[in-house]
């Protein structure tokens, strides 16, 4: 199973050159809670945008894909925590068709090289509009028609301190009539590790 993780504005923008515009710390905490002991693919270029990603993406094994000097060997995964390289997607397709949850981190190329492929996307909807020069395909919404789960939040910007609704949602396939318990308990466990923290802007 393939399953798309991202968070978008208004314009479907995903992001600034290689990192993104806003920087919310519930979103950062679903994000881990939701990919927390699965397999996480990035794009090189988005792996290497991250700081220090090594420390800040455990309890994850990483696939890294695009042209690299490192080893690309799939069946060597051994820790969990565990970096692999790849020079295509072909390794990730034929893993989920084995039944592995594979996570989908970004960035646009690689989001829209797996649209053939992609069975459910857990979306950040960021309710405001940023300075994005980086957008998903808008046609994702006919790839994945199917709403299935919602939950709404506030949270603030700690590049600009303003508060912004933002919602997380799972979409889904047409042929996908029930989301998979898995998906469903990953998803639930990332809600309720951001229904303890509180919008410093609704105190009194």
């Amino acid at each position: 199973m393939i399953v798309f993780v991202l968070a978008a504005d208004e314009n479907f923008g995903i992001g600034k050159g290689d990192e993104l515009p806003w920087s919310f710390k519930k979103d950062m905490q679903f994000f881990k809670a939701l990919t927390m002991g699965y397999h996480v693919a990035f794009g090189r270029k988005t792996w290497e945008a991250i700081k220090e990603p090594s420390k800040g993406l455990l309890g994850r094994r990483k696939i890294v894909i695009g042209k690299t000097d490192q080893p690309s060997e799939y069946d060597q995964f051994e820790s969990i925590d565990q970096t692999l390289y790849f020079e295509s997607t072909k390794e990730l397709i034929q893993r989920s068709a084995d039944g592995e949850v594979i996570m989908i981190a970004g960035g646009k190329q690689l989001y829209e090289s797996l649209y053939a492929h992609v069975d459910f996307a857990v979306v950040t909807q960021v309710h405001q509009k940023f300075d994005c020069n980086v957008f998903i395909d808008s046609s994702i919404q006919k790839v994945l028609p199917q709403r299935m789960i919602s939950y709404k939040i506030k949270d603030v910007d700690r590049n600009t301190q303003n508060a912004v609704n933002i919602t997380f949602t799972i979409y889904g396939r047409e042929n996908y009539l029930q989301t998979p318990p898995s998906l469903i308990s990953s998803w639930r466990h990332a809600i309720e590790s951001i229904k303890t923290w509180f919008d410093p802007r609704d105190e009194s």
